[in-house]
């Protein structure tokens, strides 16, 4: 199990742009990366960075280092239970249900 502690990230790649500057870290051992995002402002000021993290060969982008250590934990605790299988999400939409349907309750 990991902690977001236990994470060392690693500076990839900074990028200076126009409106934005972009930040890159990673943790090689864990195959985890954050990237961020923050917006500059007229003048000489910055806006709020936004952080996405990641887990290599895992589709989900999660906004805190929080979320993405459950999910890594749970992933990899599954994983090393039972080596010859993996986890993968997937997304269900479906059509809501809203509550009796008036055609077949009216009594007519």
């Amino acid at each position: 199990m990991i902690h977001p502690d236990s994470i060392e990230w690693r500076l990839k790649g900074s990028y200076n742009l126009k409106d934005q500057h972009y930040t890159i870290l990673r943790d090689d051992e864990l195959k985890v990366q954050c990237e961020k995002i923050t917006n500059k402002l007229p003048g000489e000021g910055v806006g709020k960075t936004k952080s996405a993290f990641y887990i290599d060969g895992y589709e989900r982008e999660f906004h805190t280092v929080e979320a993405m250590v459950d999910a890594y934990n749970e992933k990899f605790k599954f994983e090393e239970e039972n080596p010859e299988l993996e986890v993968k999400y997937v997304r269900v939409i479906t059509k809501r249900k809203y509550g009796t349907d008036n055609k077949n309750n009216s009594g007519l």
